[in-house]
């Protein structure tokens, strides 16, 4: 697996063993693993070696990597880029967004659909890759704009009917780790791009800081989708026990009345 600047292995430990003939149940309460590395491994070769680490993904680094105190990067990490892929309808929306995210220090690059030629899936794709591999600083973020599939294309997995824009935060290893962060303001008309965009303008920019406990509070919403009637709401109970007391204190669950 590879995360961005990172060759990972998955480490699965099993500590408790049952005998179904003895009923005997046995629970390994400490483990001493050794773990050895081969230099000469072809699986999962990263295609671009930058000379420092993304400081974007430097907190999800030591959330998720066991040894990653150990590993002691030489590289430093800095900021990349960001990137904002727009349907044109909704490109003067964005612009006070993204003046925003420059003057905060962010190279930021807009780009339209009709400039990368179009808002289907390998366009989108292939704009996205060629940042991440080829661009001085990676995108770290990318935003699209426009909701889907009428603005902006999801993927749709093959030989599925499921769409998701995590494809395109894809670009090394044959894995589902992204290598970039993804998200997706999901608008319809010029009016509603422009109130979206002035929200999330304003909310950086003019946070509410007469009660700051609101930062350490989560509300996730999650849908209903005919024959699997409980996917979206278990994998948001799932992030709520992940992220509560991370340091989130209350996370609050808004369910379709189908699901």
């Amino acid at each position: 697996m590879i995360m961005r600047d990172f060759r990972l292995v998955q480490l699965v430990l099993q500590p408790v063993q049952f005998n179904p003939v003895s009923r005997e149940l046995i629970v390994t309460r400490r483990l001493r693993l050794e773990l050895r590395y081969d230099r000469s491994s072809r699986v999962n070769i990263k295609s671009r070696h930058p000379g420092k680490i993304s400081r974007a993904f430097k907190p999800l680094y030591r959330s998720f990597i066991a040894n990653y105190r150990f590993l002691a990067p030489p590289q430093r990490a800095e900021e990349g880029s960001y990137l904002i892929i727009v349907n044109d309808q909704f490109a003067s929306a964005v612009t006070p967004f993204a003046e925003w995210k420059r003057r905060k220090g962010w190279q930021t690059k807009v780009v339209t659909v009709s400039e990368i030629g179009g808002d289907d899936t390998a366009r989108i794709s292939n704009y996205t890759h060629n940042a991440y591999l080829n661009w001085p600083k990676p995108p770290d973020y990318v935003l699209l704009v426009g909701d889907a599939p009428e603005f902006i294309r999801c993927n749709h997995w093959p030989g599925e009917t499921d769409a998701s824009d995590l494809y395109y935060s894809l670009h090394e290893g044959n894995d589902l780790l992204a290598d970039l962060m993804i998200a997706r303001v999901c608008v319809r008309t010029l009016d509603e791009a422009r109130a979206v965009m002035n929200k999330l303008y304003r909310y950086e920019q003019e946070p509410f800081l007469g009660n700051t406990e609101w930062f350490n509070k989560v509300c996730a919403l999650a849908g209903y989708e005919s024959g699997q009637p409980t996917r979206f709401w278990t994998v948001v109970i799932r992030i709520r026990n992940y992220v509560l007391g991370r340091p989130f204190n209350q996370f609050d669950t808004l369910f379709s009345a189908g699901g």
